[in-house]
């Protein structure tokens, strides 16, 4: 493997996600659903997700932007790429 793989997987593993893996990826599902409302370029549906579940929404936001999730739609943008494999997740739809 090369080494900044290696490193890269290290410190993603380093910093887990303060939800469980069937958890973040039911978050994703419910971001990248078809036909979502289009992105309000803040976290309203993810904590919609999270109050849903009662899950921490706080520290979760937190790590979803140290991750690349600044929005709703930068969380499926961006902590897909870093998390989707991590967890099993994958896209239901083409895009």
């Amino acid at each position: 493997m090369f080494n900044w793989l290696k490193k890269l997987r290290a410190r993603t593993l380093s910093n887990p996600p303060p939800i469980s893996h069937s958890d973040l990826r039911a978050l994703f599902d419910f971001l990248d659903r078809p036909n979502p409302p289009p992105c309000k370029h803040d976290h309203r549906e993810t904590i919609q997700f999270l109050k849903s579940r009662q899950l921490p929404i706080e520290s979760t936001i937190a790590w979803l932007r140290v991750n690349g999730g600044l929005c709703d739609c930068e969380v499926i943008f961006n902590v897909t790429d870093r998390w989707g494999a991590e967890v099993e997740w994958a896209p239901t739809r083409d895009e």
